[in-house]
């Protein structure tokens, strides 16, 4: 038998533990002007490396922040809106509005027994372009004074209710741009309020909401246009 000879380690051998954090780098991200506390924190990405650069990393990434802490009132914590980077100024991510939901406790915690629940929605078109769909619910509400548990609202009444919120979304929004949508309809409320009031003439309802935003369509949006959302406007 041939002897062994000295043994050599294997072609390349073991690997050396790299630190991948290393090819990393941070970048702020940064909330549009609409809202009151524009520092969102940081995010994390792959540092350029030839041809592949950061910012096509981070360009069209999503955060979903609580609205909460988007305006420092915990009153408002139960809605959370989304933010989209659509454009790299040195190391920082600069956001635009791209939807808004309400948390599922917020939900879950206005469903009770004994009530009709009422849901529409709508497109509407702003004066700046964006194409915004809404989705609204409410609940029905016992009457003053009101002896019976239940207070379920007939199919006429429902159809009614539906109508009014539509049509107050449509008639508020078609008139507005997007930064006031943004202010009346997820900072304060104010369509939400509105749409009760119209919606009372029918049937007596209560915890009426814009549930949900989603933008179908927006403006193509040059770094001019992207810059004046994060502008405080006088």
């Amino acid at each position: 038998a041939g002897s062994k000879g000295n043994k050599k380690g294997r072609k390349g051998g073991k690997r050396k533990a790299v630190d991948t954090f290393l090819k990393k780098e941070w970048y702020d991200v940064t909330a549009p002007a609409h809202f009151t506390n524009r520092d969102l924190g940081q995010t994390l990405v792959t540092k350029t490396i030839g041809k592949k650069l950061a910012a096509d990393g981070l360009m069209g990434r999503v955060y979903e922040v609580n609205m909460g802490d988007l305006e420092g009132d915990e009153s408002a914590s139960y809605r959370k809106v989304q933010l989209r980077t659509e454009m790299i100024r040195e190391k920082e991510c600069l956001t635009v509005f791209c939807g808004a939901d309400v948390t599922r406790h917020k939900l879950y915690g206005m469903l009770k027994k004994g009530q009709s629940l009422m849901e529409a929605f709508v497109d509407v078109k702003t004066v700046d372009g964006y194409v915004l769909r809404f989705f609204m619910i409410t609940f029905s509400k016992r009457s003053l004074g009101q002896q019976k548990n239940t207070c379920f609202a007939n199919t006429n009444q429902q159809h009614g209710i539906r109508a009014a919120m539509m049509k107050v979304v449509r008639e508020e929004v078609a008139n507005q741009d997007l930064r006031s949508v943004i202010a009346n309809a997820i900072a304060t409320d104010a369509l939400s309020k509105t749409m009760e009031v119209e919606c009372r003439r029918v049937f007596p309802v209560q915890n009426t909401l814009v549930r949900k935003i989603n933008v179908l369509r927006a403006p193509r949006l040059d770094n001019n246009a992207i810059l004046d959302f994060h502008t405080k406007q006088a």
